[in-house]
């Protein structure tokens, strides 16, 4: 007991300890709940594709039907992975979570720097517990690589110009990290870059620094380098890919809240101004705590923008709120980019604090609530997690089929994870008349429907339940001695 009562009093072992256990928590939880529809079956099906037919330029939506709604770096990176691990929900994840790694190493480095290892710890702990952060560092998604490559380039530009060690060495890293970003999500990279970069060296009267400190003629070689090849090769293999993905997606997606062009999926239409209640959301509680913490700043005459360092981070974490505000087809994980900033304000003026007990009765709580519900509700939530999850229906169907020849056919609507978990083997019947295909002679199919689905009684009488989850019930099918 006064071992435990030692570290608590300790502020360093006990931010330490929290950082350790939320870690630990996100990286133990991966594999243990299956992937959720549409986006991470999405893109774990996408990913699963990728390794299956060895196509690696160009990632495919369904067999033969070019993905272009984003590059391949993430798709890559979750196919690497399940080649050396397998096909699984682990593995598909693997690649969120050290990208996530990435961003939180680059945090821990610049706090550490500039404030020592509570403020590195703080801001870490900010970072890992925020709602959007923790769920992206396990989450198959395109936003984790974006993400890294950002806050790399923005890491990077700051120590090219501060003064710090290896100065020209960060200063390639900058235009590395711009590279990447083009291959996670294209030009969407440089611009959540360089708007924050370029108001701050206005603001600061920084241009002079700004140019001598980087390479900016052989450092923009080095990133076209390094993504400009893939474009062209994804444009040879599929034409048309790059006017879909530059006008398309950078433009339209973002102006146009009822855009029809998107080929993949639908538009998230919003109101103006949404992206900022999204923030709020993402960063429960320390949104809260952050506002709470700047009125009290302001009230004492002080501001955290007043040095370059407070007004870098400031311009860093406001830059997606600021960019999006007018976008009226956005999600909630848009906010990302500035996240790792938003974790070193607010990490820096936890770690100031001089009130041991007080940073003990806010780091405890904000910093355990998330990840310890979320552990609790992959180990008892069970049903809630496959609301929409096909895993539990293509396992009853291996189960029950008498013979690899039988089929499974979802009629009217097939899951993203449908065809992740029965590697790519579940076929759409989008009406009656291709589902009485698979009831004619020959061996038994079996059919996913969801409840609801209104079934002609000639099909009705042929289907008998097998297997009920959530709001889809497979059936196995009883052909008939002759077709239809």
């Amino acid at each position: 007991m006064r071992s435990v009562k030692k570290i608590l009093d300790n502020r360093a072992w006990l931010l330490a300890g929290i950082l350790i256990a939320v870690i630990a928590i996100r990286l133990i939880t991966m594999g243990f709940y299956p992937l959720f529809d549409d986006t991470e079956s999405r893109y774990a099906e996408i990913a699963r594709k990728m390794v299956e037919t060895g196509i690696w330029v160009m990632p495919q939506y369904h067999y033969g039907v070019p993905f272009w709604a984003k590059p391949p770096l993430s798709t890559w990176s979750s196919a690497a992975t399940m080649l050396v691990f397998g096909i699984n929900e682990f593995a598909v994840r693997l690649p969120s979570f050290i990208y996530s790694i990435g961003m939180f190493w680059l945090v821990y480095a610049l706090a550490f720097k500039r404030g020592g290892r509570n403020y590195a710890l703080a801001s870490s702990i900010v970072l890992w517990t925020t709602p959007v952060f923790f769920v992206i560092s396990g989450g198959v998604m395109t936003d984790p690589a974006l993400v890294f490559s950002t806050t790399l380039a923005m890491a990077a530009f700051w120590n090219a110009i501060s003064g710090s060690d290896k100065k020209r060495v960060w200063a390639y890293v900058f235009f590395i990290a711009l590279g990447i970003g083009l291959l996670a999500k294209g030009p969407v990279a440089i611009v959540l870059t360089m708007f924050p970069i370029g108001l701050w060296v206005l603001w600061k009267k920084k241009i002079r620094e700004a140019w001598d400190g980087l390479p900016w003629i052989k450092g923009s070689i080095l990133m076209l380098a390094i993504a400009v090849p893939w474009y062209i090769a994804a444009e040879i293999y599929s034409p048309g890919f790059l006017k879909y993905f530059l006008i398309g997606e950078h433009i339209l997606r973002f102006v146009d809240s009822n855009w029809h062009g998107d080929k993949y999926g639908y538009a998230h239409p919003t109101f103006r101004g949404a992206i900022w209640l999204y923030w709020l959301a993402a960063t429960l509680p320390w949104g809260i705590i952050f506002i709470i913490a700047l009125l009290k700043d302001k009230s004492k005459g002080s501001g955290i923008a007043k040095d370059g360092w407070g007004s870098y981070m400031l311009l860093w974490a406001l830059t997606p709120m600021i960019f999006f505000t007018l976008a009226g087809n956005i999600i909630w994980t848009y906010v990302l980019p500035g996240m790792p900033a938003f974790s070193l304000l607010l990490g820096e003026i936890i770690s100031k604090d001089t009130d041991d007990r007080r940073v003990r009765r806010l780091m405890l709580p904000a910093g355990l609530l998330l990840p310890v519900c979320f552990a609790a509700i992959v180990v008892f939530g069970r049903p809630l997690q496959a609301f929409k999850c096909q895993k539990d229906e293509v396992e009853a169907y291996y189960r029950h089929r008498p013979s690899p020849e039988c089929k499974l056919v979802y009629l009217f609507n097939k899951p993203y994870s449908a065809g992740f978990y029965s590697g790519g083997k579940a076929i759409l019947a989008p009406n009656l008349k291709t589902a009485k295909m698979f009831l004619q002679p020959g061996a038994p199919n079996f059919f996913v429907f969801q409840k609801g689905d209104s079934l002609p009684k000639y099909l009705k009488d042929r289907l008998s339940l097998v297997h009920e989850y959530g709001k889809f019930q497979l059936f196995e099918g009883k052909p008939l001695n002759q077709p239809f």
